[in-house]
């Protein structure tokens, strides 16, 4: 499981390696009540995923953004 405290996010493969889960991290614990499927995450974080996975997130689903162009 990738983990980055600074973003308070943590992010794992689905059980059939299609999908990446994203968990918000609180008080160094994941919370699994706030699993999401990750879809979109800045280029600094969607670099350091893809390289801990040794993935492209673009066949996860995954885009990645400057931080100019966060989306509210």
């Amino acid at each position: 499981m990738y983990k980055n405290k600074e973003k308070k996010l943590a992010v794992k493969k689905d059980e059939n390696d299609k999908l990446l889960l994203a968990y918000d991290i609180e008080d160094d614990i994941v919370r699994e009540e706030t699993e999401g499927i990750l879809r979109e995450v800045d280029t600094e974080v969607g670099e350091e995923i893809a390289k801990f996975f040794k993935i492209k997130l673009d066949e996860y689903g995954v885009t990645m953004h400057s931080d100019s162009t966060i989306m509210s």
